[in-house]
């Protein structure tokens, strides 16, 4: 009798590889166009040298220039480096005066004439035109590079 089996197929049969290849090839096309490329940076730190001179060079260099406008519910206040500067208040209305900002701000860059660099801090609970209001009375004041930043009056008096 002849050889003959039922049901059961060849295992010689051709495997088509071409679909699994254009798959693998679109796939590694989308890879490569989303692939996040990342720069290394560098952080550049100036050690003291070992010279020993390292502590009387930092008493001979000036303290960094730092300034910060707190926008209060009772008015501004303004404290730079070298300490606080006198509150301004609310005027007679109860509205900020911008006006006395302005000017203490334009005294302030007159003594710093190379510093851009203002934190701007308020209260919880201040509208947000009058931060506005601020950061653009700092920009007419040329100082451009603006930082905000929470304030709270008891985290203050612990620093």
């Amino acid at each position: 009798m002849g050889k003959h089996t039922k049901g059961i197929k060849s295992l010689d049969a051709p495997v088509n590889l071409m679909p699994f290849i254009d798959l693998l090839c679109v796939l590694i096309c989308f890879l490569i166009m989303s692939a996040v490329w990342v720069s290394i940076t560098q952080i550049e730190i100036n050690l003291p040298s070992s010279g020993g001179g390292g502590a009387g060079a930092a008493e001979d260099a000036p303290p960094p220039f730092s300034l910060t406008v707190v926008v209060k519910k009772a008015g501004y206040g303004i404290a730079a480096s070298g300490g606080a500067l006198p509150e301004i208040p609310k005027t007679d209305d109860g509205k900020y005066d911008t006006a006395k900002l302005g000017e203490k701000l334009a005294e302030i860059r007159g003594h710093f004439p190379n510093e851009r660099e203002v934190v701007i801090a308020s209260d919880p609970g201040i509208p947000y035109e009058n931060l506005v209001s601020t950061m653009d009375i700092a920009v007419k004041n040329g100082f451009d590079a603006i930082s905000l930043a929470p304030w709270n009056e008891t985290t203050a008096e612990g620093q």
